[in-house]
């Protein structure tokens, strides 16, 4: 079974995201924010990482840079609200840092099968 890391500071996200994933036959180490997102990325490494984008403890960009530091194989997907301030140009910095997609919340179970059909294919 593959395992994905999901870390939203939004508690309801977080849930709604690992639902979506634990349905899809995935497990799930969900994380309320990146200190522990980062613990949860201790071995085995995750398959894959979801992070929000705008966090208060660390952003998902420098997420993005750490994880790709230290566990350059892992891909990772970015997520949030397309009405948080300066949605497109954080995307698109995210992607530059090597983001395998951006995804918009709430994300829906179709959009969540496209992006692992072409990350994780089964």
């Amino acid at each position: 079974m593959k395992r994905v890391v999901a870390i939203d500071e939004d508690a309801a996200a977080l849930r709604h995201l690992t639902e979506l994933l634990e349905a899809e036959g995935y497990a799930v180490s969900g994380a309320p924010g990146a200190v522990d997102g980062m613990r949860a990325m201790e071995p085995p490494a995750p398959d894959l990482v979801f992070v929000e984008l705008y966090m208060q403890d660390v952003d998902g960009l420098e997420f993005l840079d750490r994880v790709r530091e230290s566990h350059p194989g892992v891909p990772v997907v970015v997520l949030s609200s397309p009405s948080r301030p300066a949605f497109n140009e954080m995307a698109a910095v995210a992607v530059h840092l090597g983001a395998r997609a951006v995804l918009s919340k709430p994300v829906t179970s179709d959009q969540l099968r496209a992006v692992m059909a072409g990350i994780l294919p089964t």
